[in-house]
C-alpha cells in the first residue's frame, strides 16, 4: 500500500495500531503519528515502512513482549522530539537516510542503524540484554540535556559506525555505561567542553559502572 496513514494509540488489545500478522509485509505510504502510537510485527514476521514516519513530537513504540518480530523503517523519520521506544525481543531496523526523534529507550531486543543512515536523538538509554547495532558508515547522534542516563546493553558497531554524544548548550549531562555494558568496535565521540571556574555547564561526563 502506498496511501498515507495516520496512527493513534496501541491498537486492538494493545497489539499494535499498525501490525504485520503474517509474512513479510511492506507499507509504502508515509506513516503519521497522530498521537503516541505502537507499531509491531508478530513473532517471526516482518513489517517494512518504506515511506518512513512523521509526527508532531509524538512518541513511537516498536514491539511488545508478545509481538516481537522485525520492523524496518526504510524511509526517513521526522518525529521531532517524540520519543522512540523499542520493546520486546525483536528487532527495529532504521535504514532511512535521516531520522530525528526524541529520547530513545532501548528496553529490549535490537536497534540496528544502517550503513548510510544517521539517527539523531535526544538522550539514549539501553537496558541490560538489549543491543545497539551500527553498520559501517552509520551514525547515531545523541544530544543530551542535563541529567544522567544509563547504557547497560550491548554496543556493536562495524569499523566505521559511530555513536556521538553531545551535551546541549548551557547544560551538563552524563552517560553511564553500566556493569553489564559490552562493546565491539566501539567508536564513541563526546561533545561539549568544560568551561572551568564556577561555570559548570556545557560539559559531558562519561562514567563506567563496575
Amino acid at each position: 500500500l502506498a496511501e498515507p496513514l495516520t496512527l493513534n494509540g496501541t491498537g486492538v488489545s494493545g497489539a499494535g495500531a499498525l501490525r504485520s500478522v503474517a509474512g513479510a509485509n511492506t507499507f509504502a505510504g508515509q506513516v503519521t503519528l497522530g498521537s503516541a502510537s505502537l507499531i509491531t510485527a508478530s513473532s517471526g514476521q516482518s513489517l517494512t515502512l518504506s515511506g518512513g514516519t512523521t509526527g508532531s513530537n509524538q512518541a513511537l513504540t516498536v514491539g511488545t513482549t508478545a509481538q516481537n518480530g522485525t520492523v524496518t523503517i526504510a524511509g526517513n523519520m521526522s518525529n521531532g522530539t517524540g520519543s522512540l521506544t523499542k520493546d520486546g525481543a525483536g528487532s527495529l531496523v532504521f535504514s532511512g537516510a535521516t531520522g530525528t526523534v526524541g529520547q530513545v529507550n532501548l528496553n529490549a531486543g535490537t536497534l540496528s542503524v544502517g550503513g548510510s543512515s544517521t539517527l539523531n536523538t535526544k538522550e539514549f538509554t539501553a537496558a541490560t540484554g538489549s543491543t545497539l547495532l551500527i553498520a559501517s558508515g552509520g551514525t547515531v547522534n545523541a544530544l543530551y540535556a542535563s541529567g544522567n542516563t544509563n547504557f547497560n546493553g550491548v554496543f556493536d558497531a562495524a569499523s566505521a559506525g559511530a555513536f556521538t554524544a553531545t551535551s546541549a548548550a548551557g547544560t551538563s549531562s552524563g552517560l553511564t555505561f553500566g556493569a553489564s555494558f559490552t562493546a565491539t568496535n566501539l567508536t564513541l565521540n563526546l561533545g561539549g567542553s568544560s568551561i572551568g571556574g564556577s561555570d559548570q555547564t556545557n560539559y559531558f561526563r562519561l562514567e563506567l559502572g563496575g
